[in-house]
């Protein structure tokens, strides 16, 4: 039995008050830090919890993802693997971590690639890695989406619309002085970047009407 606190009574078990900052003593003599509010040491707690509850479900080992290993990643790719991953919860969300089989996975992706193959690709990345933190977390024994190869995304192209490429002419004619001055030192756009060098030399086609030039999309 541990000794009685003689002050801040009020803290749960095995949480401390040190120097203005909340300390969870566990039994082993190991500090976890638990942030320097109640409010932060409250929300801690609270994930300590959860993260201790066994993961049956690939839902619950989506939801500890989400709230343990995303936060790690940039803000766009949170955004991505957010939405990634709820498209894979409505086909896998109630299925046990060891039902999840290369199978399964295969045919998921097929689906999904009949309405397009880069966002199957990117949500079979995503589980992946979903995969790889469950290993540590000790819920999953392998990745299956190991045994699937990435399917093969074509480029596509597209031919320049006249709008985009008299902007780039325009662009390329201005002085750097004047984008400068207008705050404008940018090209246009990524696909119209991707046409400068043929533009520079096709400014005559344009004068005869040719549209042959192709930018990647």
């Amino acid at each position: 039995m541990g000794r009685r606190r003689k002050s801040n009574k009020h803290l749960p078990q095995r949480v401390y008050l040190y120097h203005g900052r909340y300390w969870l003593i566990e039994r082993s003599g190991k500090r976890l830090d638990l942030g320097t509010t109640a409010s932060q040491m409250y929300s801690r707690l609270a994930e300590l919890a959860d993260n201790a509850k066994p993961l049956r479900t690939m839902s619950q080992i989506f939801d500890r993802y989400l709230n343990a290993a995303l936060t790690h990643l940039a803000p766009r790719t949170q955004r991505d693997y957010r939405g990634y991953t709820e498209n894979l919860r409505k086909s896998f969300g109630e299925a046990a971590p060891e039902e999840v089989t290369a199978n399964s996975i295969y045919d998921y992706r097929a689906a999904r690639a009949r309405q397009s193959i880069v966002q199957a690709n990117r949500e079979v990345s995503c589980l992946s890695a979903i995969f790889r933190e469950a290993i540590g977390w000790h819920a999953v024994a392998r990745n299956p989406c190991h045994e699937l190869k990435r399917l093969h995304e074509q480029k596509r192209t597209r031919y320049v619309t006249d709008q985009e490429y008299l902007a780039l002419y325009n662009f390329a004619s201005e002085s750097r002085h004047q984008r400068v001055h207008r705050g404008g030192n940018r090209v246009p756009s990524r696909q119209v970047e991707a046409t400068a060098s043929a533009t520079r030399e096709d400014d005559r086609d344009l004068e005869n009407g040719d549209r042959g030039v192709v930018a990647r999309s």
